[in-house]
């Protein structure tokens, strides 16, 4: 393992998921909604500093890689250029950067066990380092050693506790309740187009209460202004599908806000005609027209 450093830094756009994996369920958890009132010290901290959620959102990505399986973690290294050490030094780069910056500006944000988990996953990679261990920071390495199931576990509490206790709201419900801080914060719609097209993608693996979520995102989406990257709701409405979508939507069909009710029967005809191309704003904008609206 290499001395450690801050490697490159790579946004979150993980690979298609393995079946029966556990990234796709850490994707929903990170990008997990709270439908209705936001509600937690998280929230309160995050409407008066912004950027606490994207610094927390950076550690949680780190983890994810290092709690995911070993074809998961070979896939995404070969996709960014990695070694396979650098799962380690990216966790160690942004452990020290996120835990003091939140720390220093918002003391007893990050719980007391989060910061315990945090210490025994950078004590068992330092002592997976060094020449002698080589060997654990290959793909075989990471797939058959038995100090990767350490560290995976540890990995995976971190993140259970980073989202039960913090409760870090989405960056789709950021948006929809809170444009401005959101803009503060994120600066770039990508970020909003790659949390949502990483949800469709992993939709095949991702628990029933989890999709339930998902679909009241959508409706909270149609009831909104318009904003850059909206396109992707009607992505993942497809996805979803109309079983759960269908009753969700009667309500917002019929709203006395015609853009609303326009959205709204837009999704409804997508999931009516399943053999359509992928949802465009071209496709949108030619629907409006059939409906004599422009």
């Amino acid at each position: 393992m290499k001395d450690r450093r801050s490697p490159r830094w790579q946004p979150f756009t993980p690979h298609p998921p393995v079946p029966g994996s556990f990234l796709p369920v850490a994707m929903a958890t990170m990008h997990l909604i709270y439908v209705g009132e936001l509600e937690g010290r998280a929230m309160t901290y995050a409407q008066e500093e912004p950027g606490v959620l994207t610094r927390v959102l950076r550690l949680a990505e780190t983890l994810v890689m290092l709690a995911a399986i070993a074809e998961e973690q070979v896939a995404w290294c070969r996709r960014h250029g990695w070694c396979e050490d650098e799962l380690a030094l990216d966790f160690d780069w942004a452990r020290g950067w996120v835990v003091w910056s939140v720390d220093e500006q918002f003391p007893g944000l990050l719980s007391p066990r989060f910061h315990d988990l945090l210490e025994r996953v950078d004590d068992r990679l330092a002592m997976m380092s060094g020449e002698v261990n080589a060997a654990k920071w290959t793909p075989s390495g990471l797939a058959t050693d038995p100090d990767w199931v350490d560290v995976r576990c540890l990995a995976r509490q971190a993140l259970a506790e980073i989202t039960g206790l913090v409760r870090i709201p989405s960056p789709e419900e950021w948006e929809s309740r809170y444009p401005y801080e959101w803009m503060a914060a994120a600066k770039s719609w990508g970020m909003k187009g790659a949390a949502l097209q990483d949800l469709t993608m992993a939709l095949p693996y991702l628990p029933a209460e989890v999709i339930d979520q998902l679909a009241r995102l959508v409706c909270l989406a149609v009831r909104r202004e318009h904003r850059c990257e909206d396109v992707r709701y009607a992505v993942l409405a497809r996805a979803i599908g109309g079983v759960r979508l269908r009753p969700l939507l009667a309500g917002p069909a019929d709203d006395p806000i015609e853009i609303f009710r326009l959205r709204a029967r837009y999704l409804l005809w997508l999931l009516d005609h399943p053999d359509l191309p992928k949802p465009k704003k071209s496709q949108w904008m030619a629907w409006l027209k059939d409906q004599g609206k422009y």
